[in-house]
């Protein structure tokens, strides 16, 4: 180091040498203006400098006034108040700057704290911060092209088309084009909005040309995916068919909505090209046969007429097995599980169309996503295999499980040997839930059982139905390892569905108990897999908010699912529980049936038909059924459909009214005939209802055929209390209307009215159908007399579910019928008119004289057991903590109290056990709630629904005056 001295060290800055950063600033000198230099904001460079607000402010105005120059972009509309938004509106919200019309409303909400009091004792509102609205509009959402056919078969359609246009012109958010064409195309869009003047312009007449008028809709799509263009014609189509379909594949692959509706004439029935429609369906372009009229006959005759192009189960999705759902609900990851619900709900409601190779179905879930279903020879997906989506993640994707869940379940039985024709495990028809469908409709509940197929393999349509109960001696068997651990696994899940309750109760629950339902089958548990099915049904249907969903229903599903699998794990079981496989048969000999009525059936899962019930001259009973895929119009459809038995040459309503000799016969163990290829059956002549079997069966009394009908107890197996309770017949004398029902009673043999009041009500209130029409005209008649033939209600007090009536052989004040109707009217079909009643008639003792009638006591309705049913229901509905929160909301011991009261001391002890249960939670050795046991609290309901439907039964019993014998309810 070189020599010298150091000298001092100074702390400041060298004279003359920059200034040093101070922490936080940026190092920038500040730069001086000079005068008449233009600022980066577009103002006078002497402006900068000034301090104060003020100045600062006028600087930033002229810098965003019009014309002002700026390094940077302004915003659009900043400086001209009337200049449009990107979004199309001017300003959407209230401002408080005067420029349009007060928003008194507003201005009153914004200033209520602003009052003054007035001497004469008013208050008024001071508007300190007045509100006012500027005009703003709304852009158009969707667009609507609706293209309408004007030659000279759409005349009736051109009118609807037409005010169907001017109502939906008047949406704001929705912006409706409307295109009139035969050979060339007319826009009279801008005539929308009047629809007079619109149906002025539109000249009726001429050839079709849909091509043409498709290619002009498609130049008025801007947005496919939020563009509807509806096509009413009749399809019709003059020019070369390779044109329309083109331009329809070509808009539907754009992501255009399309719908085509087919022309109606003036009674509202369809008429249009079926072949062309299919084509146009296959093409992308769903086609639908709606008429505009609110009747019901117009809306079943569209849907009789509706081409087949859709999945053949009433236009809606093919049933699926129950292990293929759960398969592939199992397949998902944790995440995808967590959004299965939402999509089967947006699933459910998307069209299902035609594949295009016309084996299948097709369901779209998105712009990449395509489920397609290909039902197997019995009209089910079966395989795996037969449901292919289109998407990268498949078959582990969300589309596939949700469409499958959306779909309807199919029937084991029908699955196990391919039949789709005969009549379905939900197909019932002896009891009704409201809005016509039968207790076998979402859930099922009791009802006919499904045909088996015959010893050859044949689809069988014949099933028995018994008129004494099956013997009640039960026989006790050993469950195998096997049937005791498939009982144990569908316990598990039941016992969770009932915890969770309907909002919980998602697709993933109902996998797990259509998983388990299928280990069950193959344990030869019949009665609980067929049980497991009606409850996930009955989920579905609850759901989805049918409108011939009834709680009841499922209740009844569920507490018959949890008795037969708490049974099954004991050491012993009735075989009643089991259950048994319903396809055994064994040679049946020779048989002579006759005709007795028919009745329709339909079900939830989209089947509808017709069952004949027939009975032999030593009194055994026998029904045809033809059950298919069709809903109400097929039911309505098959009561003159030809029967299947033997190839016979005889329809449902002639075979009613006759009978058939059988040869080489089968016959199942519960009396059930299969209809093989060495079945041979040739019509004979049919027996009145007054001779023979039928004779035997009128003069039986009422009261004593009903005890009989409601003797079975609670191991009774649902599905068969149909055969179990049979027919009964009687003679009643028509009282009159009574709210819903129509009131009678049993006509002794002079003709007066003895025993209880009886109620009427229609077997399907379906308004397709003929009950209610008829009911109505028997109400309208009081004091005539009838022979009813139908079936006990046991779930209503006194109430029968009439099939068939006729007249009473000897009495003046009886039924008229026509000579072809041989004595006998079906309810279902045959419309009763005026002429049908006799003349006249005087006062009927215990009616009003305007011919309504009391229905009487029903002491079901007013026993304090509705506390404990409104329990019951309550828990399946919330699940457990709508029951424990129950006991919070009100008084769990005055409940008792009262149940204590009038002799129902069981039913208090139950139903404060399970509320009891429902609340219990316990605690790990850390003081964390626990996890509470949701068998135990199964078992617990499980012993309040049995009680309950022991002691209404014993209550609907003694209405029908035969309980002096019953047992004490409590």
């Amino acid at each position: 180091m070189g020599g010298g001295t150091r000298g001092p060290v100074r702390c400041g800055r060298p004279r003359g040498g920059p200034r040093p950063r101070r922490r936080g600033r940026p190092h920038r000198r500040a730069r001086r203006t000079r005068p008449g230099r233009r600022t980066p904001l577009g103002g006078a460079a002497d402006l900068r400098p000034q301090p104060g607000r003020r100045h600062a402010r006028a600087a930033t105005r002229r810098a965003a006034a019009p014309g002002a120059p700026s390094g940077r972009r302004a915003r659009p509309g900043a400086g001209d108040p009337d200049a449009p938004r990107p979004d199309g509106a001017r300003d959407p919200r209230p401002t408080r700057r005067p420029g349009g019309r007060l928003d008194l409303p507003r201005t009153l909400r914004a200033n209520l704290a602003h009052t003054r009091r007035l001497d004469d004792g008013r208050t008024v509102v001071i508007p300190e911060q007045p509100v006012f609205g500027t005009r703003s509009r709304r852009e158009a959402d969707w667009r609507l092209v609706l293209v309408v056919d004007v030659s000279g078969s759409m005349e009736a359609s051109v009118i609807w088309s037409a005010l169907t246009a001017a109502v939906l012109g008047g949406v704001p958010t929705l912006s409706t084009h409307f295109l009139a064409f035969s050979t060339q195309v007319a826009d009279l869009t801008d005539r929308v909005d009047d629809p007079l003047s619109l149906l002025l312009e539109v000249r009726v007449g001429g050839g079709t040309h849909i091509a043409a008028a498709l290619a002009h809709a498609r130049s008025l799509v801007s947005v496919p995916s939020r563009t509807l263009v509806v096509v009413v014609s009749d399809f019709e189509e003059g020019y070369p068919l390779g044109g329309l379909l083109g331009e329809v594949r070509a808009l539907a692959a754009s992501g255009v909505h399309l719908m085509g509706c087919a022309a109606l004439d003036d009674t509202g029935t369809p008429r249009y090209s079926v072949p062309v429609a299919q084509q146009l369906v296959a093409a992308g372009m769903p086609v639908a046969a709606l008429s505009p009229s609110p009747s019901p006959a117009g809306s079943a005759t569209a849907s009789a007429e509706k081409p087949d192009d859709t999945c053949p189960h009433d236009h809606s999705a093919p049933p699926v097995a129950p292990e293929v759902v759960a398969a592939a609900v199992e397949a998902l990851t944790s995440r995808l599980r967590k959004k299965l619900d939402a999509a089967v709900e947006q699933y459910a409601a998307l069209p299902v169309t035609a594949a295009a190779d016309g084996t299948g179905c097709t369901v779209r879930c998105g712009e990449d996503a395509e489920v397609t279903l290909t039902p197997g020879p019995g009209g089910a997906v079966t395989d795996a295999a037969q449901a292919v989506c289109s998407c990268l993640l498949a078959p582990r994707c969300l589309h596939r499980a949700a469409v499958l869940g959306a779909c309807p379940i199919a029937d084991t039985d029908a699955v196990a040997h391919g039949d789709g024709d005969g009549l379905p495990e939900d197909a019932g028809s002896s009891d009704t839930a409201p809005g016509g469908l039968t207790p076998a409709d979402g859930p099922p509940g009791e009802g006919d059982p499904a045909p088996g197929a015959a010893a050859d393999g044949a689809p069988a349509t014949v099933t028995r139905t018994a008129t004494t109960p099956v013997a009640a001696t039960p026989t006790a068997v050993t469950p195998t390892a096997a049937q005791v651990l498939a009982a144990a696994a569908l316990r598990s899940a039941a016992a969770a569905v009932l915890a969770a309750g309907v909002p919980a109760a998602g697709a993933v629950l109902q996998a797990d108990l259509l998983r388990a339902a299928h280990t069950a089958r193959l344990a030869d548990l019949h009665r609980a897999e067929a049980a497991a099915l009606r409850v996930v049904r009955g989920l579905r249907s609850a759901r989805a908010r049918h409108a011939g969903h009834r709680l009841a229903d499922l209740v009844a599903a569920l507490r018959d699912l949890l008795l037969t699998t708490f049974a099954t794990g004991g050491d012993e079981v009735d075989a009643a529980l089991l259950g048994g496989a319903r396809r055994a048969y064994r040679p049946g000999g020779s048989l002579r049936v006759h005709g007795v009525c028919r009745e329709p059936v339909l079900t939830a899962t989209g089947y509808g038909g017709v069952v004949t019930h027939l009975v032999t001259e030593d009194g055994r009973w026998f029904s045809v059924a033809d059950v298919k895929p069709g809903g109400p119009a097929r039911a309505r459809g098959a009561g003159t459909a030809p029967v299947a038995v033997g190839s016979a040459p005889i329809d449902h309503a002639r075979l009613s009214r006759s009978g058939l000799l059988v040869s080489g016969a089968t016959v199942s163990a519960d009396g059930r005939l299969g209809a093989g290829r060495g079945v041979r059956a040739n019509p004979v002549a049919g027996l009145d209802w007054s001779s023979g079997p039928l004779a035997r069966l009128f003069a039986r009394p009422l009261a004593e055929a009903a005890a009989e009908r409601l003797a079975d107890g609670p191991l009774a197996d649902p599905e068969h209390t149909g055969r179990v309770r049979g027919l009964v017949g009687c003679d009643l004398m028509v009282l009159g209307a009574a709210a819903d029902c129509v009131t009678a009673r049993e006509a002794g043999p002079d003709g007066s009215a003895t025993g209880p009041v009886i109620r009427l009500r229609a077997a399907l209130g379906h308004p397709d159908l003929a009950h209610t029409g008829n009911l109505a005209q028997l109400a309208a008649h009081p004091g005539v007399l009838v022979r009813v033939l139908g079936r006990v209600d046991p779930d209503r007090a006194a109430t029968l579910r009439p099939l068939a009536v006729g007249p009473v052989p000897g009495a003046e004040r009886t039924l008229r019928l026509p000579a072809d109707w041989q004595g006998r009217a079906d309810l279902g079909y045959d419309r009763l008119r005026g002429e049908h009643f006799p003349p006249g008639g005087g006062p009927v003792p215990g009616t009003a004289p305007d011919g309504s009638a009391a229905e009487g006591p029903d002491p079901l309705t007013d026993s304090p057991l509705w506390r404990v049913r409104t329990l019951v229901e309550l828990a399946v509905a919330g699940g457990r903590r709508a029951a424990a929160e129950s006991a919070r909301s009100g008084d769990p011991r005055a409940a008792a109290a009262a149940l204590r009261r009038t002799g129902f001391r069981t039913a208090a002890e139950l139903t404060s056990a399970l509320v009891a249960e429902a609340d219990r939670r316990g605690r790990d050795a850390f003081g964390r709630l626990d996890d509470p046991d949701p068998e135990a609290y199964a078992a617990s309901w499980l012993a309040v629904a049995l009680h309950l439907t022991a002691a209404e039964r014993e209550l609907v019993r003694a209405t029908w005056g035969a309980g002096a014998g019953a047992a004490d309810p409590s």
